[in-house]
């Protein structure tokens, strides 16, 4: 099931749900795609989602702003726009707005930490994030020009410029800055 969760005159963002059959109160994960920031859509990951729901855990797979046309944090902000949506929906979906954990891979892992050690709610019981940048200053300066993903252009489409340029926008993104006693397993 395709819903849109967020609507400007700008941009249109849906995310797909996978509903646990037969379950009420059912705990949730909500999955954040890869694709290097600039690309990838909530379609990755199908055969992971299907599993899940047919566990009894429901899944909501997000579309988020990318880059280069958005900038961070627009992706957080997208993702903080999807869990509300989820929970103020949550009977609709059947599940427990109380019980869920966020899940990336790749840059969708470093929305995932990023998102969970800084929004503090206590209902999110933790984080998996697959092969995910943590620490963004760390990405850029050990990043080459020449590597397979272009990573230091990436990052520069992803934050508008370099880490000079924007020394906030990075440390904002790293997840490594934000451990601390109430960051989720």
């Amino acid at each position: 099931q395709t819903i849109t969760y967020s609507k400007s005159k700008e941009i249109s963002l849906a995310l797909d749900a996978y509903l646990a059959p037969n379950v009420t109160e059912a705990p949730w994960v909500l999955v954040i795609h890869g694709g290097g920031w600039t690309g990838g859509d909530r379609k990755q990951l199908p055969e992971l989602n299907s599993i899940l729901a047919r566990h009894s855990i429901a899944v909501f797979s997000l579309d988020y702003r990318l880059a280069p046309r958005w900038h961070w944090p627009a992706p957080r902000e997208d993702v903080a726009n999807a869990i509300k949506f989820i929970k103020e929906h949550a009977g609709e979906f059947k599940i427990d707005p109380r019980r869920w954990v966020i899940l990336g891979r790749s840059a969708g892992g470093q929305i995932a930490e990023s998102c969970a050690f800084q929004m503090h709610d206590p209902t999110l019981k933790g984080v998996v994030a697959f092969y995910a940048p943590s620490d963004m200053n760390f990405a850029y300066r050990w990043g080459r020009e020449d590597d397979i993903l272009a990573s230091r252009q990436v990052l520069r489409e992803f934050f508008g410029g370099t880490p000079e340029q924007f020394p906030e926008l990075y440390k904002d993104a790293s997840a490594l800055e934000f451990v601390d006693q109430s960051t989720p397993p």
